[in-house]
């Protein structure tokens, strides 16, 4: 299990309803966490080696405490940047947008030390919220993830 395995679950499964007529607009509420520094830049655009430095200072971005963590994850405290006024992702179709982005409503997590996956499912999302029963049966071949709720 990978996050690019979720990323084609997405794909296949949770992009066709999402398009087909979902009017959520997940992303138009959604405070978005768990973004590495890259993440970060790539959604506010800059290189300024004091971005994130400078986003914490005027409480736009958290940064969250880990454990065992490589690299500093964190959170957008208001809305993205790079939502348009309809409330649509300005950078969906880019491959480089955050691992974030492209998994939602689904947060895999490595386990440290582990070969599996914690897959964490955003409830507030309609699909899911509505479809816990085939989601764990898609999921259920694989030993290596532990399904996770949460709203």
């Amino acid at each position: 299990m990978s996050p690019e395995a979720v990323e084609r679950w997405k794909a296949g499964v949770l992009s066709p309803y999402c398009i087909s007529g979902c009017e959520d607009n997940c992303c138009g509420r959604l405070q978005p966490n768990g973004m590495t520094s890259g993440d970060i830049r790539f959604i506010y655009g800059g290189d300024d080696p004091d971005l994130i430095k400078r986003l914490m200072k005027e409480k736009r971005v958290f940064r969250e405490i880990r454990f065992l963590q490589l690299e500093s994850r964190y959170d957008l405290l208001d809305r993205c940047p790079r939502l348009e006024e309809n409330g649509l992702c300005s950078v969906h179709e880019n491959p480089s947008r955050p691992l974030v982005c492209k998994t939602y409503p689904v947060f895999p997590e490595k386990v440290p030390f582990q070969r599996r996956f914690n897959l964490h499912f955003e409830t507030s999302c309609d699909y899911v919220r509505n479809n816990q029963d085939g989601i764990r049966r898609y999921f259920s071949h694989e030993p290596s993830i532990r399904m996770v709720w949460f709203t």
